[in-house]
Order: C-alpha cells, then sequence, then structure tokens
C-alpha cells in the first residue's frame, strides 16, 4: 500500500484551521484602529528595548496609513454613491429626447 492510501484518513492542518467569512470594512477599520492602539501602546511602554521601538514605530505608521486608506476608499465610495443616485435621479427627471439625423 503506498504513503497516500495509508494517509488519506489524516486531515491536513490547513483544513482544521476556523474557516473565515469574507470581512467587511466596518469590521476592517474597526481592526486596523486596534492594531494602531496597539502599537501605539507598545511605543510608550517603558524599558522597551531599542529595536523593539523601532518595530512598534514602524508597526504604528503601517497600520495608521492603512487605516488612513481605509477611511479614505470609504469616504469616496460614498461620493461615487450619491452622484450615482443623482445621475439617476436626472435622468429620471430629464424628458426623453428623439435624436434627429
Amino acid at each position: 500500500m503506498s504513503k497516500a492510501s495509508k494517509n488519506k484518513s489524516v486531515v491536513p492542518a490547513s483544513t482544521l484551521r476556523r474557516i473565515r467569512k469574507p470581512g467587511d470594512v466596518k469590521t476592517l477599520q474597526r481592526k486596523l484602529w486596534q492594531a494602531v492602539v496597539a502599537a501605539e501602546d507598545l511605543l510608550l511602554a517603558r524599558g522597551l528595548a531599542h529595536g523593539d521601538q523601532v518595530r512598534a514605530v514602524h508597526a504604528l505608521v503601517q497600520s495608521g496609513l492603512a487605516y488612513a486608506k481605509i477611511l479614505e476608499t470609504t469616504a469616496l465610495q460614498e461620493q461615487i454613491d450619491a452622484l450615482k443616485a443623482e445621475l439617476s435621479e436626472l435622468r429620471m427627471a430629464a424628458p426623453l429626447r428623439k435624436v434627429v439625423g
């Protein structure tokens, strides 16, 4: 019997992990903010080794940039949605015109 047939009953470690649902922007925003706060707490901790301080600064900057980007993206999406709604209203209100060629 080959190794492959012997190991059929073995469940791969990857399938044992919790299967996650796709996230949403609100959840991502909340988690990014938690990362910003955690990195800030690390940075402000007393007695932190210099290398750990540098890593905390890097983590704070990276999570801060990601947080700012998601806020910007969310605001832009809201503006796009508002413009689409306004365009739709204008199209409904405009009389139908026949193009004479």
